[in-house]
């Protein structure tokens, strides 16, 4: 064997490029393990360092204490059968001391819930007789990262935290746990009990689904108070003072809430303080489920905000001065050069609840004024920005936007629920996307398309941008669709694409035979006629490859008879 692979470092570097959750990557570590004892310790190392069931650390124990089973059940009136491990006889620690040598190297475990069996939970019912025969030990005693995600099918509050103390040790430097099966105030209350490191966890992620808010909150914010070291966090909730806490510390960089309310730290809430700076390593902070009166009272309690990502999403329809002062609060609190990523709306996938149809939606629309807080940001990447019934801009905001944010990849300034109100920017803005926008790939914003600007309006100078690819249209009222694929393709020569707000209504089966009101006819009448405008363009782009392709091969025939 070569000298250099003595050298453990390099044998590290070599065998990192292999994977244990990767099936072919599997016999390949077995067989390099079993090559000599250099290659032994660094191979074992990969191919135990993560595991997403017990089977593989059962499999170590000696052959008479266990044998393999089948199991039979019925769920939903369909039969299901997996293959699972049964001990023949009562563990000892002794029947572990020939596992060791294995289950020491195991650092990430991933224990999800599902019902694709088998799985993880295919090996529960042997956690009992496996904590009689480590009394006071660790499954794994070298554990660093747990994921703990138990099905309330086949786990009682009781087991599920009973069951990951047998995990949970003090090497421990990651722990998510998703709270399925704790259903009541005192199930809650357990995980405080849990003889968790809080203090050295680098990345901490608790979800919690249920009714018990006040208890949600408590266990929460006691959680956080006893944290250290942390650098990533995800929590449901917290108070005032583990806030007060969580601002303090030097490493965190990530704070995610999933379900906090409005009075939680207060109203308003009181002023972090400003020696040291509140949240000085913070780059992230993402409000899920969040009213925009708590993220305001949250984001106003520092003075500033180093953010590079800050998201704030909801299904509730907020008033436009509501979301008002939530924009004010992001564009006086965020420092200018560090905000890249900006997400105001309804989470990914999801949609706002309708307004009240007794209300008018420009109630619920943004006007250009409301933007202008935001224009500061001048190294955006990403806005995605989606009021209850949309934005109410004109052509001349437009283009201070476009201006503000050179940088811009990704852009979405559109209603986010099923309504929208009738948009003022007119289909000429694009333009100043396309000129001070050059970066930008995806847009997302309804425009006034019933009246397409003539050729000659614009034919002094020409203007194009070729990294905008595809475009949703919200509801865009439009008349000529040629007219308007011409416009587009002339100033966005690779789009190829366009979508209009929730589109896939239109193809739904049950959705085609409902009875449709005079509104919804007109949508779908846009729809129908941006979908002739989509076709169009992917018609533009092939001729325009097929113009290329003759211009080029044209060309390099005339260099070659000069």
């Amino acid at each position: 064997m070569h000298r250099c692979l003595a050298i453990l470092e390099i044998l590290e570097n070599i065998f990192s490029y292999f994977s244990s959750h990767y099936a072919g990557d599997i016999p390949t570590l077995a067989a390099l393990a079993r090559t000599c004892k250099a290659f032994m310790g660094p191979a074992l190392d990969v191919l135990w360092y993560q595991q997403g069931s017990l089977e593989n650390a059962l499999k170590c124990l000696p052959d008479d204490c266990w044998k393999r089973t089948t199991v039979h059940e019925e769920l939903a009136g369909s039969r299901r059968s997996w293959q699972t491990i049964k001990f023949t006889r009562n563990l000892t620690q002794q029947d572990w001391e020939h596992a060791q040598k294995y289950l020491c190297r195991v650092k990430q475990l991933d224990l999800p819930h599902g019902w694709n069996l088998p799985g993880p939970m295919a090996h529960i019912h042997l956690l009992e007789p496996i904590e009689r025969s480590l009394p006071g030990r660790r499954l794994f005693p070298n554990i660093r990262h747990l994921s703990w995600k138990p099905s309330d099918r086949y786990l009682s509050a009781a087991q599920s935290t009973r069951w990951l103390r047998l995990f949970v040790g003090p090497n421990l430097r990651s722990l998510e746990v998703h709270g399925n099966t704790l259903k009541t105030a005192s199930d809650i209350h357990l995980l405080a009990s849990l003889d968790i490191p809080l203090a050295h966890l680098h990345n901490l992620v608790i979800l919690l689904c249920n009714d018990h808010y006040d208890s949600v909150i408590c266990t929460s914010s006691e959680l956080a108070s006893k944290l250290g070291q942390i650098k990533k966090l995800t929590l449901p909730a917290i108070n005032a003072v583990a806030l007060n806490h969580l601002s303090l510390l030097p490493n965190l960089s990530q704070l995610t809430l999933t379900q906090p309310q409005i009075d939680d730290i207060g109203v308003p809430a009181s002023p972090l303080p400003l020696d040291p700076q509140p949240f000085a390593a913070l780059s992230r902070l993402d409000l899920r489920n969040c009213r925009a009166a708590f993220a305001v009272d949250l984001i106003n309690s520092a003075r500033l905000w180093k953010l590079a990502h800050l998201e704030v999403n909801s299904c509730f329809p907020e008033l436009q001065r509501d979301l008002d002062a939530l924009y004010v609060a992001a564009g006086s609190r965020c420092t200018t050069d560090n905000l890249r990523i900006l997400c105001l709306g309804p989470p990914e996938d999801e949609t706002i609840n309708d307004p009240a149809t007794n209300e008018p939606r420009e109630n619920y629309a943004l006007t250009g004024l409301s933007l202008v807080p935001l224009f500061k940001f001048s190294n955006l990447h990403y806005a995605d920005l989606q009021p209850p019934a949309g934005f109410l801009i004109d052509d001349d905001t437009i283009s201070k936007l476009a201006r503000s944010w050179p940088l811009v990849e990704y852009l979405t300034l559109r209603s986010g629920s099923a309504i929208q109100a009738r948009p003022l920017t007119t289909i000429r803005a694009l333009r100043t996307f396309a000129k001070h926008c050059k970066l930008l790939v995806g847009l997302s914003i309804p425009v006034d398309a019933s009246d397409v600007p003539d050729f000659d309006t614009y034919s002094q100078r020409r203007i194009t941008q070729s990294n905008l690819t595809h475009v949703n249209m919200g509801i865009s009222p439009i008349a000529d669709p040629s007219a308007v694929a011409r416009f587009l393709s002339g100033h966005f020569p690779c789009l190829d694409y366009v979508e209009t707000l929730n589109d896939r209504r239109w193809s739904d089966q049950y959705h085609r035979i409902m009875e449709r009101g005079e509104e919804e006819e007109t949508e779908r009448s846009y729809h129908v006629l941006w979908t002739e405008v989509s076709k169009m363009l992917s018609l533009c782009q092939a001729v325009r490859q097929e113009e290329q392709f003759w211009a080029e091969k044209q060309g390099a025939e005339t260099s070659r008879t000069t």
